[in-house]
């Protein structure tokens, strides 16, 4: 058997699929930005690269490949298209509203509150930074 397909048997071993998206969900080693690592002649890879580029070849130079599913964990070859960086970001889940605030608040009903500029914001985050401001300004009066 030769490394190649020894590599692929290892990498189907960590492959789920989940039967309503299509999405091949990756359960072995996860980034903390969300995309599998898979190890490959000694070098650790993004899985889900590394297994397009056994179906399909190599990635055609200045593209990336964007998960049109939206699942970063995903690594089925159908569900990823090589395109430019500018694209990706684009399409990317920073345009998808957040549930929950980076403090782990979340984003719903009484909680998000829309500013005059149009961002959203965590309304409890928002009091307590107002709090934590008063105190300070109380804190200084008392100084002098």
């Amino acid at each position: 058997m030769s490394d190649d397909s020894k590599a692929l048997v290892r990498f189907e071993q960590y492959c789920m699929p989940e039967p309503n998206s299509g999405c091949w969900i990756w359960i072995g080693a996860i980034k903390s930005n969300g995309y599998g690592e898979f190890h490959f002649n000694r070098k650790t890879v993004h899985a889900h690269r590394w297994y397009y580029e056994h179906c399909f070849g190599a990635v055609p130079k200045g593209l990336e490949l964007d998960h049109r599913c939206r699942v970063r964990c995903c690594v089925n070859p159908y569900h990823l298209e090589p395109v430019t960086r500018s694209i990706n970001r684009k399409r990317g889940l920073r345009d998808v509203p957040q549930a929950v605030c980076k403090r782990g608040h979340e984003f719903s009903g009484h909680n998000a509150m829309i500013l005059k500029d149009g961002r959203r914001t965590c309304r409890l985050c928002l009091y307590q930074r107002i709090r934590t401001y008063q105190q300070r300004r109380r804190m200084k009066s008392n100084e002098c």
